[in-house]
């Protein structure tokens, strides 16, 4: 049995979350992230399967009400925040370069799954750093970033999230093969903010994003097609926009996110 076995090539998923901002008013950013963060580790991911890039000052900011925590509901039953040894890249290393050379040495080879997650503010043919992070994420370098890991065979296929303003602007320069691309906003329109908390005195989500947690959750055998159908009706301030290679769209999300393996409470 060991002998038939060795033949045998096994994929791994991988995840990559990028959140954009810093700052008590960008809350929403880290928030949606570290609660990918966490639907991922319900899914079976490790702190080794997932690398997470985002500044890390809302949980000890001075604005914050909850001091070492970080909330994605008005409820404020769960703490999304995993520590700041969870963070792979943190502080004024959140910069363009960062997420550009994450995905070009992603651990990982052809056949494995790769989902991105990138969370933050956009501009037309841009994504955003924190503040202090130098230069904005390029779309030309983004998609030659992708290109260069999908040519170097760190995917057999890639599922790449965008919440931004002008998301579909960046989006619509991605030519990396087995690449495909769902994002918050066309190429022309603004993305929006939703769940305001009173208590932390900001938004908690955003609009597109926390439709997509919900989605993980109350339909976690959809296809990835499914998936983006769902957000384009759901989400109704912006239009949620599909790119890239359409054969993804009948892959099932779990292949790229897992399936869960508790109820998140």
């Amino acid at each position: 049995m060991f002998f038939a076995l060795v033949g045998l090539s096994f994929s791994i998923k991988f995840a990559l979350l990028y959140a954009g901002s810093n700052g008590w008013y960008n809350y929403r950013h880290q928030a949606d992230i570290f609660t990918i963060y966490n639907l991922l580790l319900n899914r079976g991911f490790t702190a080794s399967t997932i690398k997470l890039i985002a500044y890390d000052d809302l949980a000890t900011d001075t604005s914050n009400p909850f001091q070492g925590q970080i909330f994605h509901t008005t409820d404020h039953k769960t703490n999304v925040y995993p520590g700041s040894s969870a963070i792979d890249i943190k502080g004024d290393f959140c910069t363009a370069q960062s997420l550009y050379d994450s995905i070009t040495n992603l651990p990982t080879t052809a056949g494995d799954k790769v989902f991105i997650y990138y969370d933050n503010h956009g501009g037309p043919g841009l994504l955003g750093v924190p503040t202090g992070c130098g230069d904005d994420i390029l779309a030309p370098a983004l998609s030659q970033a992708l290109t260069t890991a999908a040519d170097s065979n760190l995917w057999g296929q890639c599922l790449f999230l965008i919440e931004a303003c002008y998301a579909g602007s960046s989006a619509e320069t991605f030519t990396a093969a087995n690449l495909a691309t769902i994002t918050a906003s066309n190429n022309q329109e603004s993305s929006f903010a939703a769940v305001y908390d009173s208590a932390v005195g900001t938004y908690l989500s955003n609009e597109f994003t926390n439709n997509f947690i919900a989605l993980c959750d109350e339909r976690p055998d959809i296809d990835v097609g499914t998936l983006y159908q769902s957000l384009k009706s759901m989400t109704t301030q912006s239009h949620a926009t599909y790119y890239g290679e359409e054969s993804i769209k009948e892959t099932d999300l779990s292949e790229f996110i897992g399936v869960p393996n508790k109820v998140m409470k």
